[in-house]
């Protein structure tokens, strides 16, 4: 994420400076994107990561030879967590 801070921190720049008064409304759209797309950004790798130990969990369940039934039940209470921690 250092190139979304590094891009903030030159609107930032461009924001604050008067020669480029003209381009201050296109800065500011831009800086506004760039706040969206870091959102966006941070929401997906928390899905990501959360995703990632959801199959971890899993794995560990099949290596253990745990039944399928309830490996079954534990990766659709796992997936509903997941599904719901970003409603």
């Amino acid at each position: 994420m250092v190139s979304f801070q590094d891009s903030r921190l030159s609107l930032q720049t461009i924001l604050s400076s008067s020669d480029v008064a003209d381009l201050k409304s296109h800065a500011q759209i831009l800086d506004s994107a760039l706040d969206e797309v870091e959102e966006l950004l941070d929401v997906w790798v928390d899905c990501q990561t959360k995703a990632c130990f959801t199959l971890l969990i899993i794995l560990v369940f099949l290596q253990l030879n745990t039944p399928a039934f309830f490996m079954q039940k534990v990766a659709v209470m796992l997936f509903r967590k997941t599904i719901t921690a970003f409603q």
